[in-house]
């Protein structure tokens, strides 16, 4: 479980272990946090996808300025389908400012309130990255359909 999500946070099987390793000792260093209203997997998965997020942020990645205009509301749009392993692979491949919305929103099923607000970014930007890192995915695995 928060070996996957470190996975698809920084696709990458090293820091995916880093990742692994720092939230543990963050669990155990907030272990007098944890209440006992849920289950301890799910206290751990979210404290696990807050510590990505955060050292995601502490990155500084570099986000490409995008326009704000999109078509449609990324809620009401689908996830690019395929075969389930290329869907994988190519979001992988994206860039993580279009990556991380698709994967919060569709894989941690996160509101675009909640992505923006993790993300520290504006909700219309969110959509944005969203609308555009789903159409990045769509002709990429049509590409591959096509090879």
């Amino acid at each position: 479980m928060i070996y996957s999500l470190g996975m698809r946070l920084f696709r990458n099987e090293e820091d995916a272990q880093d990742f692994i390793q720092d939230v543990y000792l963050e669990a155990y260093r907030k272990r007098e946090r944890y209440q006992g209203r849920s289950r301890y997997s799910t206290y751990l998965y979210s404290l696990a996808l807050h510590y990505g997020l955060n050292r995601i942020r502490k990155r500084k990645l570099d986000f490409e300025l995008l326009d704000e205009a999109t078509t449609a509301a990324p809620e009401e749009e689908a996830p690019p389908e395929g075969d389930p392993s290329v869907v994988r692979e190519e979001l992988g491949l994206l860039p993580e400012v279009y990556r991380l919305p698709i994967v919060l929103h569709y894989y941690e099923k996160m509101s675009i309130a909640r992505i923006a607000e993790s993300l520290d970014q504006n909700e219309n930007t969110v959509k944005s990255y969203l609308h555009r890192g789903r159409k990045i995915l769509k002709q990429k695995i049509e590409q591959r359909k096509q090879s």
